[in-house]
């Protein structure tokens, strides 16, 4: 896809270069493009995009392969809309939904790279936040890519978990409820997961958990079978901690999101490790 390549060579560059470069000033596409790691796709791009000109810089090569990217994932997101009525079964009306989600979560992820860069004095955008928002941008491309190449689900999911992920999750029918006002069940996750631990059947046990910010570590445990969390969406409910190797943990149990059993799943659901770049190794799941 035209969006990955881009973002390919654009995060490759900027790890690799972004201090070399910072005080060089060329003016030549082919100079500035002979240095990534997909030259021609760059030239082709540079020369054929809205920006047509050569950057005198690093900053300003950097925004305009951002741009390039992000006009290309608005693109594609079209092409993704307009394949709708090509659709022939669920499995490709699965994998357009898939990617008309991910293509969305691309271009926020490209639009606040842009951002930061151009603000960068009134904003905190290093090259390693720009470059971690533009790997997610990446992966995002890479797993509309999976979903359309191979099975929307994996050969261990049954009928009736492909239908749960196919619904909304308001049609979700969950056996306990977490809510931090305390409309539900319990009030943390872990709590629901310790409950679960303790039924007799190992079937597939649904967690729902409303909207908020839960700051807790959650493990599930190996003989915690078929586990399935669902939230209100990535941006409304959140699970994180900021555990980290500066913190006294190891860089294995840094991850606040431990799953240890098979069969679990999650969705609409965002986990989160704050540490942040100066507490050395971490993990969220």
């Amino acid at each position: 896809m035209e969006v990955k390549i881009l973002l390919i060579f654009f995060i490759s560059f900027s790890s690799i270069l972004s201090t070399a470069l910072s005080r060089s000033s060329r003016s030549d596409i082919t100079w500035w493009c002979n240095r990534t790691p997909h030259p021609e796709p760059c030239k082709y791009f540079m020369s054929h995009g809205a920006h047509r000109f050569a950057p005198k810089h690093m900053t300003e090569f950097r925004k305009i392969m951002v741009r390039l990217a992000f006009d290309r994932a608005l693109m594609s997101e079209k092409n993704v809309l307009e394949f709708g009525q090509s659709c022939e079964n669920w499995q490709q009306k699965a994998a357009r939904r898939d990617c008309l989600k991910l293509f969305d979560n691309t271009s926020l992820q490209l639009n606040l790279t842009l951002q930061g860069l151009e603000t960068r004095r009134r904003m905190s955008c290093s090259d390693l936040d720009a470059q971690t928002l533009l790997s997610t941008a990446l992966t995002n491309i890479q797993t509309c890519e999976a979903g359309n190449l191979t099975e929307v689900f994996p050969g261990w999911f049954s009928r009736h978990d492909s239908r749960i992920l196919l619904s909304s999750s308001t049609k979700v029918k969950a056996h306990l409820v977490v809510a931090k006002d305390g409309s539900g069940n319990f009030r943390t996750v872990q709590a629901a997961l310790d409950a679960a631990a303790k039924r007799k059947r190992t079937s597939r046990f649904i967690i729902y958990v409303k909207r908020g910010v839960y700051r807790e570590n959650i493990e599930v445990a190996n003989t915690n079978y078929n586990i399935m969390l669902v939230g209100d969406g990535m941006k409304r409910t959140i699970i994180t901690s900021s555990r980290s190797v500066k913190t006294g943990y190891t860089t294995y149990s840094s991850t606040h999101v431990g799953i240890d059993a098979r069969g679990f799943i999650a969705r609409d659901i965002t986990f989160s490790n704050t540490a942040g770049p100066t507490k050395g190794q971490t993990m969220a799941l």
